[in-house]
């Protein structure tokens, strides 16, 4: 049975946060409405067959009325991704989902809606879990209220611990929770106080993302100016390596490069991203990924209003698709196996990209752990704090 997962985007959002460079927006009811429409037929009308198989790829058919199971396909993974999913009304997201149970024979699979302080209250939880999601995520990105004025966030502290009880409250249990280092004025031991206090509350995942300045935003504009405090290379490196020891006390183990759970609590749908389950996106300027072949919706909300959707298709290559592999592999703490290798390309690992793993082996970056009949190449400690250097020299 083949695997899959569907991603939803929801562009909207209350403001533009200064650091995102996400497709979002602030927007009016009936343009949410207008949407929630576009994105239920978009997701009724969708033919995950009708794209030419890459690098030989079997390729996949789909008919409607939730007959992919009936076909082979099984839905491991939901997820509503934005911009804010927590913005629309809850009668806008329920017909989401309606749609996508009458589309898909959706069983028992991972859904994740990610939300904001702030937009929703105990109502709009208690819809979400009745509509079958079984795991949020919030953004929180830091317990500073001065730090989330200078990110532009609508919320404040209290306001994200209010978000997190009425969760817990009305049954939710497992949540991960966003946090974000190395901000404009933020120090180390800043750092480790947003830690310690998201790990005391127990959720049972949380992401901790390195701040990226992006091109086109607010924050990129008073960087070229001189106008934005942050930390320097070392204080940020400091910040991310001491993160898992921060955190390890409370029950957390580092899955991935910016993740760390509870044992069972690893994201499903970013691990299949990760290890290379196909998926598709619905939305505005979602992206998918089936039987080799990459897409993208437009990111134009005329053209997708009416009906226009999919664009930029790219069939890939068995290197491209090789490169991508050990690329989202390295990721995950517990790297790319050999024998996953092989039975997915037909070629040993060490074929292909023996030279560049040597030499970073040789650098202490990447490490080769012999197992019984097989082998797994991953990131050492260091390799996780240069691991773009090594990734680049992935690409063939």
């Amino acid at each position: 049975m083949k695997n899959l997962e569907i991603y939803i985007h929801i562009p909207f959002c209350v403001q533009k946060c200064a650091y995102c460079d996400f497709l979002s927006f602030p927007s009016g009811r009936k343009t949410r409405a207008q949407y929630a429409e576009a994105l239920c037929r978009e997701i009724l009308e969708a033919d995950i067959g009708a794209f030419p198989s890459g690098g030989g790829a079997e390729k996949v058919s789909g008919v409607n009325e939730g007959a992919e199971h009936e076909r082979g396909i099984n839905i491991v993974s939901v997820f509503f991704g934005g911009g804010t999913p927590s913005v629309p009304e809850t009668e806008e997201m329920e017909k989401i989902m309606s749609a996508l149970r009458a589309r898909f024979v959706i069983k028992d699979p991972e859904i994740s809606m990610e939300m904001n302080p702030g937009t929703v209250d105990r109502n709009k939880l208690e819809a979400y879990r009745d509509m079958g999601v079984n795991r949020i995520s919030i953004g929180c990105q830091s317990m500073d209220d001065e730090l989330l004025a200078r990110l532009g966030r609508i919320h404040r502290r209290k306001d994200f611990l209010e978000c997190y009880s009425m969760a817990k409250d009305v049954g939710f249990n497992n949540i991960n929770i966003d946090l974000m280092s190395a901000l404009p004025g933020e120090t180390f031991d800043m750092w480790k106080h947003d830690l310690i206090s998201a790990a005391e509350l127990g959720p049972e995942h949380i992401s901790a993302y390195s701040l990226i300045i992006e091109e086109g935003t607010p924050f990129f504009q008073m960087q070229k100016k001189g106008m934005l405090d942050l930390p320097d290379e070392e204080e940020e490196r400091r910040m991310y390596r001491e993160t898992g020891n921060i955190l390890r006390p409370y029950g957390y183990h580092q899955y991935e490069i910016s993740n760390y759970a509870k044992d069972g609590y690893e994201c499903r749908h970013n691990l299949g991203y990760w290890t290379g389950t196909d998926y598709i996106g619905f939305g505005l300027g979602a992206s998918s990924y089936i039987d080799g072949v990459r897409f993208r919706n437009t990111g134009s909300m005329r053209k997708y209003l009416k009906g226009s959707a999919r664009e930029d298709i790219e069939i890939l290559t068995t290197q491209d698709m090789q490169s991508e592999y050990m690329i989202l592999g390295l990721r995950l703490n517990r790297g790319v196996g050999g024998k996953e290798f092989e039975r997915r390309f037909g070629v040993g690992m060490m074929s292909v990209f023996g030279d560049v793993i040597e030499k970073y082996m040789k650098a202490e970056l990447l490490r080769k752990t012999e197992e019984p009949d097989d082998f797994r190449i991953s990131l050492t400690d260091r390799g996780f704090s240069l691991s773009n250097v090594v990734m680049a020299d992935m690409l063939l």
